[in-house]
């Protein structure tokens, strides 16, 4: 857990986290020379997403705690990696956004928010629980977000499989970001163990979350 953890052991975790990605970005660009760098920094927030969501939702719904119980409580190792995993993505995704000019600023605002909150977990060595919930709801939905701008890029997104994407993704964004979500959040608001900052990001990735 973080509060046994050195801060400069953290921050190696963390440059090192990043590097992870930035090599996995690499080796996707080698064997997919043929695709553009968006098409390749988008596999590699499909596999980000998939990761962290898995990891996340195994520990919300199987290992437990489930998240409204843990809120203002000590973490696990598994809510750890997930801090420590999305930490260096979004480094990573950050600074291919900004150096190619890809994304507005919605997306750079979201991306911002999500650095200043996993930052507070590791700078405090609190609330690796709540934010571990929190990413694995907004994650969850980025794989079928991705592959329906692959099926476009492809030509491909028309029929059944153009609805199909669209009605799960629609799902997914309802129960998880909206669903169990809005509550959660509001679960972090009203909680006496969480700091007025942490409350203040928490409700600001919501709202950057569902636009």
């Amino acid at each position: 857990m973080f509060e046994h953890t050195d801060k400069s052991d953290l921050a190696l975790t963390v440059i090192g986290s990043f590097l992870f990605w930035v090599d996995i970005y690499g080796i996707v660009c080698i064997f997919q020379r043929h695709r553009s760098p968006e098409w390749n920094c988008r596999t590699i927030t499909a596999v980000h997403g998939f990761i962290t969501a898995s990891l996340s939702l195994t520990s919300s719904f199987i290992l437990g705690p489930w998240p409204f119980y843990c809120i203002g409580k000590s973490s696990n190792a598994l809510h750890d990696t997930v801090i420590i995993i999305s930490v260096g993505y979004f480094l990573f995704d950050f600074a291919w956004c900004v150096y190619m000019k890809t994304e507005g600023p919605l997306m750079l605002a979201h991306h911002m928010i999500s650095l200043f909150g996993l930052f507070i977990v590791l700078h405090q060595a609190r609330y690796a629980c709540e934010m571990s919930a929190v990413v694995g709801a907004s994650e969850v939905t980025n794989p079928l977000l991705q592959l329906r701008w692959f099926l476009k890029e492809t030509n491909s997104y028309s029929g059944m499989k153009a609805v199909l994407v669209d009605w799960i993704f629609l799902t997914l964004f309802i129960v998880f970001r909206i669903g169990i979500g809005t509550p959660f959040v509001f679960a972090i608001l009203t909680s006496q163990d969480i700091d007025f900052v942490v409350k203040c990001g928490s409700a600001a990735f919501h709202v950057v979350n569902v636009m």
